[in-house]
C-alpha cells in the first residue's frame, strides 16, 4: 500500500496545470459564487458561503475548487489524518469545478434549497463537487463554513482565518459547536433576501422551501436546526450523530440517514424512536466516513486510483458514490417538498439500481 501512496504522491506533485472535475449528470448546468456574510449580533461572526444553483448555460468555465491557503493546510491535514505519505495539496489546489459564467444566464427561478453543513472542523469546499451534482438536478445548494471550527477559511479579500482545534476525544465535547452551527444555518436562511448582504442575486430564494443535510457532525447540525428552525422541514444526515436535545418541533421532521460501512451509531439508534416522522435508514456498503467527501472523485479526475486510498475512503467507485448520495437525497427532497415521500428508490423496490444501498430501518411513509 505504501509504495502505491508514494507514487500516487509522485503524479500528484506533477499536476501543475489544474485539472477538471465531470459535468454533473442532471439535466441542468450550475452557476457558483462564493460570498461572504457577517452576522453582527453574534460578534461580527464572519461566514463564508457557496451558493449552487441550477442554470441553462450554453457553455461552462472552470472554476477553483479551493484556494491555495486553504488547500495547503487542507492537504497537510489530510495527510496527518490519514497517516500517509502523501501532500495531498496539488489535488486541492489544482481541481477546477465546470460552472456557468457569471453573469452569463439566470439561475432557475423558485429552486427549492439545500442547506449543507460540513463534517468537524471541515471545509465547505471538500462538498463543492456534490453540491454540483444536486444542484444539477434542479436544487438550490448552499454550503457553509463554521468560523472558530473550520480548519482554514479564505474569504473574498484573500485572507485566511485558521482555526486549531483538537481531534474529538469525546463526542459530546462536540455539542455545543452543533448548536453555534444550527445558528449559522439559520442566520444563512435570514439573509438569503437581503439584497444588502448579497447583492448578486436578484432572484428571491424561496426559503418556505428548505431541507438541510449535513456530513458527520453536520449530520448533528441539520437536527438541530431543523428543530429550532420551522423553515427547515427535511433532514438529510450522511452519516453523521445526534447531539443535544430533539425539540418537539424537530421530532415529525421527516430524516433522512445515509450510514456508511461501520457499526450502527449508537447514539442515532437511541435517538430513532422518537423521531415521530418519515424515516429512512439506509446503509452503503464498500464506502467509508471520509468516502463522502469528494475526494474520490477529485484523485479519479486527477487520474488517480482512487483504490490506492481506499482503506481511508472505501473501495466504491467514485462516480458509484456521488449517483447514490446525489439520487437518495434529491428522492428524499423531492418527496418532503410535495409532502409525499415515496418512491421505489425509498421503498428499496429498486435492489438492483444500487446494490450496495440495503434499507436497515423504514417507518411512517
Amino acid at each position: 500500500m505504501q509504495s502505491k501512496i508514494l507514487f500516487s504522491s509522485l503524479l500528484l506533485a506533477k499536476l501543475g496545470e489544474g485539472y477538471l472535475l465531470p459535468t454533473p449528470l442532471g439535466k441542468y448546468n450550475v452557476t457558483m459564487r462564493n460570498e461572504a456574510i457577517t452576522d453582527y449580533d453574534r460578534d461580527a461572526r464572519a461566514l463564508m458561503i457557496s451558493i449552487f444553483q441550477p442554470a441553462e448555460c450554453a457553455n461552462t468555465v472552470p472554476a477553483i475548487y479551493m484556494p491555495n491557503n486553504t488547500a495547503e493546510y487542507e492537504g497537510k491535514w489530510i495527510e496527518k489524518i490519514f497517516g500517509v505519505p502523501v501532500n495531498l495539496t496539488p489535488l486541492l489546489s489544482e481541481a477546477r469545478l465546470p460552472v456557468c459564467p457569471q453573469n452569463s444566464c439566470l439561475p432557475l427561478p423558485n429552486a427549492p434549497i439545500l442547506l449543507l453543513s460540513p463534517g468537524y472542523r471541515g471545509s465547505r469546499l471538500y462538498y463543492n463537487f456534490i453540491a454540483s451534482a444536486i444542484a444539477s438536478e434542479g436544487y438550490t445548494v448552499i454550503t457553509m463554513d463554521h468560523p472558530g471550527e473550520t480548519n482554514a477559511i479564505t474569504y473574498l479579500n484573500g485572507s485566511t482565518a485558521y482555526s486549531y482545534l483538537p481531534d474529538l476525544v469525546n463526542l459530546d465535547d462536540a455539542t455545543p459547536l452543533a448548536y453555534i452551527r444550527a445558528a449559522d444555518a439559520s442566520f444563512i436562511l435570514d439573509q438569503l433576501n437581503n439584497a444588502t448582504a448579497l447583492p448578486n442575486f436578484s432572484q428571491k430564494f424561496p426559503t418556505d422551501r428548505v431541507v438541510m443535510a449535513g456530513h458527520s457532525l453536520g449530520g448533528a447540525t441539520a437536527h438541530l436546526a431543523a428543530g429550532q428552525d420551522s423553515r427547515i422541514i427535511g433532514i438529510v444526515n450522511w452519516d453523521g450523530l445526534f447531539l443535544g436535545s430533539l425539540t418537539p418541533e424537530g421530532a415529525p421532521k421527516p430524516v433522512l440517514y445515509m450510514a456508511t460501512e461501520r457499526d450502527d451509531d449508537v447514539r442515532e439508534l437511541a435517538k430513532w424512536p422518537e423521531f415521530t416522522g418519515p424515516k429512512l435508514w439506509v446503509k452503503i456498503a464498500n464506502l467509508i466516513h471520509e468516502g463522502m467527501l469528494d475526494l474520490p472523485s477529485l484523485l479519479q479526475a486527477a487520474g488517480q486510483n482512487s483504490g490506492t486510498f481506499a482503506e481511508y475512503l472505501g473501495s466504491m467507485a467514485p462516480d458509484e458514490i456521488i449517483r447514490i448520495m446525489t439520487a437518495y437525497t434529491v428522492a428524499w427532497m423531492d418527496g418532503v417538498l410535495s409532502g409525499k415521500i415515496g418512491g421505489p428508490l425509498l421503498e428499496g423496490k429498486e435492489p438492483d439500481r444500487f446494490p450496495d444501498v440495503s434499507v436497515l430501518k423504514k417507518e411512517n411513509f
